[in-house]
């Protein structure tokens, strides 16, 4: 099921990185040896050490920067660079793996940073499911690969009967707890190609993909009996009511399918609540 985008790097991506980047340091090493030791090009080198610490992490960016170090060292050596005493070539030489060891270091840092503050804006903290904006965002993806396959796809709309009685009589803590349980279950419940999301409050909502009236019906039965088990355990007797709404050809946007789903999920309240209903309407 989709959560966020972790930014995992396929490993051919991996390695043509990595290959990419010993290149360009050897071509660079090359050109400082033919400019002579007057010229100064070392920072050709930060390039590749920059591209592979926004992408490959801490160990590959070390690589790099000491692959540079080396090459630098060797061109430079080659080129008829001179120095007092030995001393001083390995103070430089010490001095330019650290400085490109730093720069590198400083780019997977802010890399990670930047993926943890992207990752949290699309995550509700209390369950670890897609927020509202990102369900959106993801769903308006997942609708469009369905309307270009020709597929159909089901949104759902729940949420906890009366929680605000829990809250009231077991104190806030307890409602996060039923909530994080109800996170954790729907996210158990849910395929890898399902969107999971809570919209705020005691709202959860889910897309899924390729699914019709009749799929709908099995995954909905699954889940309920899922909830049922996980929220036993519960203070007060916790229920969920659901509404579906299920397209099937041309799909209406993300929102007016969120909004037909809340509509069937007050019916399912109207109707006694603790039960789901589902109904197929294209736009």
């Amino acid at each position: 099921m989709l959560v966020a985008n972790v930014g995992v790097i396929p490993g051919r991506e991996r390695i043509f990185l990595l290959l990419g980047a010993s290149v360009w340091i050897a071509l660079t090493g090359i050109l400082d040896y033919a400019s002579g030791t007057e010229y100064r090009i070392f920072p050709l080198y930060f390039l590749p050490i920059c591209l592979v610490g926004w992408r490959l992490g801490y160990g590959t960016t070390l690589f790099a920067a000491w692959l540079s170090t080396a090459t630098w060292l060797v061109s430079n050596y080659e080129a008829g660079m001179q120095y007092s005493s030995g001393a001083v070539w390995i103070v430089n030489t010490l001095t330019q793996g650290v400085s490109f060891s730093v720069v590198g270091a400083l780019v997977v840092f802010s890399q990670r940073a930047y993926r943890l503050a992207e990752t949290r804006s699309r995550i509700d903290t209390l369950t670890g499911l897609l927020n509202a904006g990102a369900f959106t965002a993801e769903a308006v993806r997942l609708t469009a690969m369905c309307e270009r396959h020709k597929r159909p796809l089901t949104v759902v709309y729940l949420d906890v009967d009366d929680f605000k009685r829990v809250n009231d009589s077991f104190g806030h803590a307890q409602g996060d707890a039923v909530l994080a349980t109800v996170g954790a279950t729907l996210l158990e419940g849910a395929r890898e190609t399902d969107l999971v999301a809570r919209l705020g409050g005691d709202e959860f909502a889910m897309a899924l993909a390729e699914t019709d009236a009749a799929g709908a019906e099995i995954v909905l039965s699954r889940l309920r009996a899922r909830l049922i088990h996980a929220l036993a355990g519960a203070p007060r007797a916790v229920t969920i009511s659901i509404g579906a709404a299920v397209s099937l050809h041309q799909h209406p946007p993300i929102d007016v399918l969120l909004q037909r789903a809340d509509a069937l999920l007050y019916r399912a309240k109207a109707d006694g609540k603790d039960r789901f209903v589902v109904a197929v309407g294209d736009s």
